[in-house]
C-alpha cells in the first residue's frame, strides 16, 4: 500500500496527469487543422489526404511527449502540490523564519494582493489533486490495449503458420506478372481461416486468399484483389499500420485519435484502389470484385488488411467515378463557418468573464532550515539534504493543523467576521471558521529553494494579506 501511495505522489504521475489533460487541447487543434487540409485536399490524390493524416497522428503522439519534457515550465503553478517538487530539504529539524508578505510571487513583494480567477484556481488545484490518479488510469487504459494488441499478433501469427497452402500453378504466372508490375516479391498462399483476400503482419507481410474467393471470382476481378493486397506491400502500409497501433494504444482516451485513425485507413485503402487501376485498368471488375466480396467480410485484427477495408460503398463510388452525394464546401461556406466558430468561441469566454468571480490571493513565504551540526549517517558520514516528499507534506500539515489555525482565527477575529458574510448572522464556531480558512490555503515548496510558500485566496483585497501573514507568524511561533 506505501508502495502505491509513493507511486501516486511521485512527481512524474502529477506531471503524467498534466500531460493527458494538455493532450486534450493538443490534440483537437491538430485535428481541426488536419480538418482544413483534408477539405482542402478533396480534389486532390487520397496519397495527399493520406499523408497529411499519417502527419496529424504523429503530432498528436509528439505533443504530449514534447509537453511531458517541458512540463516543469508549462506546469501551472496552482495545480502543483507539496510532492512535485524537486531538489527540496529532505528530514532534520526545521528552523521557519518568515521572509516576507506580499503579492503572489517575489519575496519583499508589496502587501497588496494580486488579482486572481477564483473558479480556475480551485479547478486547477481540483485537478492537481487528482492528476496522479488519472495517470494511474491512464495507465491501466495502455496495459488493456496493450494485451490486445498482442491478441492480435497471436491471431496473426496463427493465421500465417496454420491451414496455408500454395497457391494452384495456374495463377502463379497471374501472380508472378502483379509482383513484376508493382516490384514486390512478398508470398501469397491460400488459407482456410481468412475469408477475404488479406495481407497480414508487420515486419514480413503475407498475403492469404481464401479457396471460396479463388473459385467465386472471375479471372480479371481475382487479378485486381491480388492487386490490391501486393499494393499494401509495396506501399510499405505494414509498418505504417503498426504505427498507428501504437498511437490507438497510447492515445486510447482521446476520440480525435480514432476519428483521424479512422480517416488514414479509408485514405489508405483508396490509395492501393488507385494503384490497382493503374495496374490492373478495368474499373468495374475491380469494382464488382468488391461488391462479391463484402458478402462474405469478417473482422479482422489490427494487424491485417483486406480488399474490403474502408467505407466500400465510398469506395466503389469513387472508383466508378460517381458523383459525390456531397456538394463541396464553396470557400464563402467555409469562411462563414470559420467566423461562426471564432464568434461562439468569443461569446462564451465572455459570458465565462462575467460569471467568473473576483479574488484575490496574497503570498507568505516562510524559510525553513534543517541544523545537521551532530547529526550522521549510521555509516558515520554526514547527512546530506534531498527531497522527501512525506517531511515536506508533513510540514505542511502543520501548518493547517489546529493549534495554527486557532490562533489565525482567535487573531483576526474570523469567527465573527466570516459569520457576518457566510453564516446566519451569528458568529461562527471555530471549527467553522478553521474548516473556511483550510480551503482558502495553497501551501507549496519553492523549486530549488528552502523556502515554503503559504498561498491565501479571498474575494477581500486586504482580508488575504492579513490572512498570509498571520498564518505564517502562526507558524513560526508553533515551530
Amino acid at each position: 500500500m506505501n508502495s502505491l501511495l509513493a507511486l501516486l505522489n511521485h512527481p512524474l504521475a502529477h506531471r503524467l496527469g498534466w500531460v493527458l489533460l494538455h493532450s486534450l487541447w493538443q490534440g483537437a487543434l491538430i485535428a481541426a487543422a488536419f480538418g482544413l487540409v483534408r477539405l482542402a485536399l478533396r480534389r486532390r490524390s487520397a496519397n495527399a489526404r493520406y499523408l497529411a493524416g499519417c502527419l496529424g497522428l504523429a503530432l498528436i503522439l509528439a505533443a504530449p511527449a514534447a509537453t511531458l519534457l517541458f512540463s516543469q515550465t508549462l506546469q501551472p503553478e496552482a495545480g502543483r502540490t507539496a510532492l512535485e517538487a524537486a531538489d527540496q530539504p529532505r528530514g532534520g529539524i526545521l528552523f521557519p523564519s518568515i521572509l516576507s508578505t506580499g503579492a503572489a510571487g517575489g519575496i519583499g513583494g508589496s502587501s497588496a494582493a494580486s488579482k486572481v480567477t477564483w473558479p480556475l484556481q480551485q479547478g486547477t488545484e481540483l485537478f492537481g489533486r487528482l492528476a496522479p490518479s488519472l495517470a494511474a488510469l491512464w495507465l491501466a487504459g495502455v496495459v488493456f490495449f496493450s494485451a490486445r494488441l498482442t491478441r492480435s499478433c497471436w491471431w496473426v501469427s496463427r493465421m500465417r503458420s496454420r491451414d496455408n497452402e500454395l497457391l494452384d500453378p495456374a495463377w502463379l504466372e497471374t501472380l508472378n506478372d502483379l509482383r513484376c508490375r508493382l516490384e514486390i516479391s512478398r508470398p501469397v498462399l491460400k488459407s482456410a481461416l481468412v475469408e477475404v483476400p488479406t495481407a497480414i503482419g508487420w515486419l514480413r507481410p503475407v498475403i492469404l486468399l481464401p479457396a471460396s474467393s479463388i473459385t467465386g471470382l472471375t479471372p480479371s476481378q481475382l487479378e485486381a484483389i491480388l492487386a490490391h493486397e501486393l499494393a499494401h506491400v509495396r506501399r510499405f502500409d505494414h509498418l505504417v499500420n503498426a504505427g498507428q497501433c501504437v498511437v490507438e494504444t497510447l492515445m486510447f482516451y482521446h476520440p480525435v485519435v480514432w476519428w483521424l485513425s479512422r480517416c488514414v485507413r479509408e485514405e489508405r485503402e483508396n490509395c492501393c484502389d488507385d494503384l490497382v487501376i493503374k495496374v490492373c485498368g478495368n474499373r468495374l471488375a475491380y469494382a464488382r470484385a468488391l461488391a462479391t466480396l463484402e458478402e462474405s467480410r469478417a473482422d479482422l485484427p489490427q494487424l491485417a488488411f483486406a480488399a474490403t477495408g474502408g467505407s466500400l460503398l465510398k469506395r466503389i463510388r469513387r472508383l466508378l467515378r460517381a458523383p459525390d452525394e456531397n456538394a463541396p464546401a464553396t470557400a464563402r461556406e467555409i469562411g462563414g463557418l470559420a467566423l461562426l466558430g471564432i464568434g461562439l468561441v468569443l461569446i462564451i469566454l465572455g459570458v465565462c468573464a462575467n460569471l467568473t468571480a473576483t479574488a484575490y490571493c496574497s503570498t507568505a513565504r516562510v524559510r525553513v532550515e534543517r541544523d545537521t551540526d551532530g547529526l550522521s549517517a549510521p555509516n558515520g558520514s554526514p547527512i546530506t539534504g534531498g527531497y522527501d516528499p512525506y517531511f515536506i507534506q508533513t510540514e505542511f500539515e502543520v501548518i493547517q493543523s489546529e493549534a495554527v489555525l486557532s490562533k489565525v482565527v482567535k487573531e483576526l477575529d474570523l469567527n465573527n467576521a466570516w459569520g457576518r458574510r457566510f453564516g446566519p448572522g451569528r458568529p461562527l464556531a471555530t471549527p467553522e471558521a478553521m474548516a473556511l480558512l483550510k480551503a482558502r490555503l495553497d501551501l507549496r515548496p519553492i523549486r530549488n529553494t528552502s523556502l515554503l510558500e503559504i498561498r491565501v485566496f479571498s474575494d477581500q483585497r486586504d482580508e488575504t494579506a492579513k490572512i498570509a501573514k498571520a498564518v505564517a507568524e502562526a507558524y513560526h511561533k508553533h515551530r
